[in-house]
C-alpha cells in the first residue's frame, strides 16, 4: 500500500503538504508501535509459526528488534522441524483426498474426456476445462506416471 496515493484517494481535497504531514505522522506513529514489541507479539501469539516467521522476518527487517528476530528463528525451527516429520497438518488432511477418491475422480473425467473427444462440432471454453481437469489429475495422481523420487 502507498500511504500517500491511499490518504489521496480518501481524501482528495487534501493538499500535498497535509498527504506529506499526514504521512510522516503516520509512519513516525507505525514506527514507535514496530518498536515496542508487546503489543505485536501479543497479536501474533495465536498464529500459525509458519505464518508468524513471515510477519516477524518483516518486523526484524523494518525494526532490528532482537525480540523479534528471536521468535522469528524459534518459528523457523519449529516450522522446519514441523516439516521434517512430514505428518500432515490438519487442514491438509482436510483438503486432502483418499487414493480411492482420486481414482473414482480420474474415472469420471476419463469418461468426460472420452465424450470430448468423439465431439465433431467446435470445442467450448468448458470442454477445454474438462480436459484440462483430466489431464492435470492423469499426470499428478501417480496412475499414468508413477512419481519419481529425487534420489538421482
Amino acid at each position: 500500500m502507498n500511504l500517500p496515493v491511499y490518504l489521496k484517494e480518501q481524501r482528495p481535497a487534501l493538499s500535498d503538504s497535509s498527504i506529506k504531514t499526514y504521512t510522516s505522522i503516520i509512519t513516525s506513529l507505525m514506527r514507535k508501535l514496530l518498536d515496542n514489541p508487546t503489543p505485536v507479539l501479543s497479536f501474533l501469539e495465536d498464529m500459525p509459526p509458519n505464518r508468524r516467521k513471515t510477519i516477524l522476518s518483516a518486523l526484524v527487517v523494518a525494526t532490528g528488534n532482537e525480540q523479534y528476530r528471536k521468535l522469528m528463528m524459534q518459528d523457523s525451527q519449529e516450522y522446519s522441524n514441523q516439516i521434517e516429520k512430514q505428518v500432515k497438518s490438519e487442514k491438509q488432511m482436510e483438503n486432502s483426498i483418499s487414493q480411492d477418491e482420486l481414482h473414482d475422480l480420474l474415472g469420471k473425467y476419463k469418461k468426460i474426456a472420452a465424450k470430448i473427444y468423439k465431439k465433431t462440432t467446435d470445442l467450448v471454453w468448458d470442454d477445454f476445462e474438462q480436459l484440462q481437469n483430466y489431464v492435470l489429475l492423469a499426470l499428478y495422481s501417480g496412475h499414468y506416471i508413477i512419481p519419481r523420487r529425487s534420489l538421482d
